[in-house]
């Protein structure tokens, strides 16, 4: 028992080198003429990045982040949530209750 796929194989491999040939051919008759190639062409010789290449940039570095940088970033993702936020100044505001009495106590 054969199978069809060797015949339909041997019947498209001469098409295929022949649509080759004739797609070499007119690029030399372009060539010849002095056409522009294809853009498919144009295209294939340019690479992955395209007319423009790929251009490097300054990569800048960023310094660290002070203490009350990353305080205000905190506050800021805390106060998103209302909740949150609520605990967060009812502690804030015991804390300092605080430190005013023992301030007090102390002079």
């Amino acid at each position: 028992m054969k199978s069809s796929r060797p015949e339909s194989n041997t019947r498209l491999a001469p098409q295929l080198g022949a649509a080759k040939l004739r797609g070499q051919q007119q690029q030399k008759l372009r060539a010849a003429s002095g056409q522009r190639p294809t853009n498919a062409s144009r295209m294939a010789t340019r690479g992955r990045h395209g007319r423009g290449g790929q251009r490097g940039g300054s990569r800048r570095t960023s310094k660290p982040l002070t203490k009350e940088q990353l305080d205000r970033e905190l506050d800021n993702y805390v106060m998103r949530d209302n909740e949150m936020a609520r605990n967060k100044l009812d502690s804030d505001l015991d804390a300092y209750m605080a430190d005013v009495q023992t301030e007090g106590n102390a002079a």
